[in-house]
């Protein structure tokens, strides 16, 4: 059987599963949207230059979803660009500061589309120097981007080098503010139709780019502010860069603008609610259970151990699972912290005891329940109503940000449910 250690590292709370990693366990219809990634690809693969924007909590398995994404977009037939934003960006990001990361993101995969092809990856080159040689015309760019074929194929990224070098960052977002809107998106928009050219013409399938991480870009600064800066006001841009887009977006920002950032980009937000571990009327989930149960049982069998091994045999051992999973609140960074927790309870000893899951619930609950006790007026309120209409805005934006209130959804119906872990009764 695996050591205790062993299991342990399998509940990685901050690790995003990588496309087809046998770990992944489809939560989809256990969040109630059991259609998400169809309608996800359908969109990113019709046509036009669709932006995106796909929300959810700080981790709740967003980036695990991307990456199963890129499964479903490839068997489309796409040609997919992945960029992880905290490579590239602080939180004062800017519209004009995602185009030159979307471009090298694009030109550094396409020649895994062309591998031995020189006459290609020349005119790729071509096009990527030719975009900075017209933007050195309207002003003095860093000098890290002078040798701008070093990040071609390959290479150390020129742009997220230059988020460590506030100077150098601060050069190129004047150069880039100086364009205007038309001349920057046509510089770009060139560019990127060169791109799908060579991959119309070598059969490769539609460009789309996956722009992931830009809420936790924010995180410790997040505010309305920022996020409205960078969509609402940005989207007149970004709307107009012919690509298709997803963005990852802060919940509380999209449950805040919803209908808008429809209206502004044409496409309705997708907001990820989390897995239904209890229904509306307070009753235990028995499908979604099951869905959490195979989750961990996965984890397990990867660790070489079982579910009888770990949680002990017959009722009982569900039972123990089962009360991890309704702690949980069915979000899934939760789930595998509540996990470790519940290991490092075991005193070196397998199965888990109701004790040992009690204490390792307990090492989470308390310290969460402490530091919502503020609100905890506001909390019993939305657990009433299933509604955030009373909580003021402020503490709105808290309670999301911080994972006091999770939102779910119930026969096509949403509604929000506050985290288990800060209601200091729970078992």
């Amino acid at each position: 059987m695996a050591t205790l250690k062993e299991i342990f590292r399998e509940f990685q709370p901050t690790e995003a599963l990588k496309a087809g990693n046998p770990r992944y366990v489809d939560t989809l219809s256990a969040r109630g949207i059991e259609n998400l990634r169809t309608t996800l690809v359908f969109q990113a693969t019709a046509g036009g230059s669709p932006v995106i924007l796909f929300a959810g909590s700080v981790g709740d398995g967003k980036t695990t979803l991307l990456n199963q994404l890129t499964l479903d977009l490839q068997a489309e037939g796409a040609f997919v660009v992945y960029l992880d934003a905290t490579n590239y960006f602080k939180p004062d990001i800017a519209p004009h500061d995602l185009l030159p990361a979307i471009l090298e993101a694009v030109m550094t995969k396409l020649p895994e589309a062309f591998p031995g092809q020189r006459g290609v990856w020349d005119q790729l080159l071509a096009s990527w120097k030719g975009f900075w040689a017209e933007l050195r015309h309207l002003g003095t760019l860093p000098v890290e981007l002078e040798g701008i074929e070093a990040a071609l194929p390959g290479g150390v990224s020129l742009v997220a080098k230059l988020r460590t070098r506030d100077n150098a960052q601060a050069q190129l977002r004047q150069v880039l503010q100086r364009a205007n809107e038309d001349t920057l998106l046509n510089l770009v928009n060139r560019l990127l139709a060169s791109a799908q050219q060579l991959l119309d013409q070598h059969q490769r399938g539609r460009l789309v780019v996956l722009l992931d991480a830009l809420d936790r870009v924010f995180a410790g600064e997040a505010t309305l502010a920022r996020d409205e800066a960078l969509f609402v006001s940005g989207a007149p841009f970004l709307s107009r860069v012919e690509v298709a887009v997803v963005y990852t977006a802060r919940s509380n920002f999209v449950n805040q603008h919803y209908q808008n950032l429809g209206i502004l980009y044409g496409t309705t937000p997708f907001v990820l609610p989390q897995v239904l571990v209890r229904k509306r009327n307070g009753e235990p989930n028995p499908e979604a259970l099951a869905v959490l149960r195979r989750l961990v049982e996965r984890r397990l069998e990867a660790a070489g151990a079982t579910l009888e091994e770990v949680f002990g045999p017959g009722p009982g051992g569900t039972d123990r699972l089962n009360r991890l999973c309704l702690q949980s609140g069915g979000h899934m960074r939760n789930l595998l912290l509540l996990m470790q927790n519940a290991l490092g309870a075991a005193r070196g000893q397998l199965p888990l005891t109701d004790e040992g899951i009690r204490r390792g619930i307990g090492a989470i609950a308390a310290p969460t329940a402490l530091s919502a006790g503020s609100f905890r007026r506001h909390l019993e309120r939305v657990r009433e109503t299933g509604s955030l209409d009373e909580v003021p805005q402020e503490e709105r934006s808290h309670f999301l940000d911080f994972w006091y209130v999770y939102r779910y959804r119930e026969d096509e119906h949403d509604w929000y449910g506050v985290n288990p872990l800060c209601i200091r009764d729970a078992p």
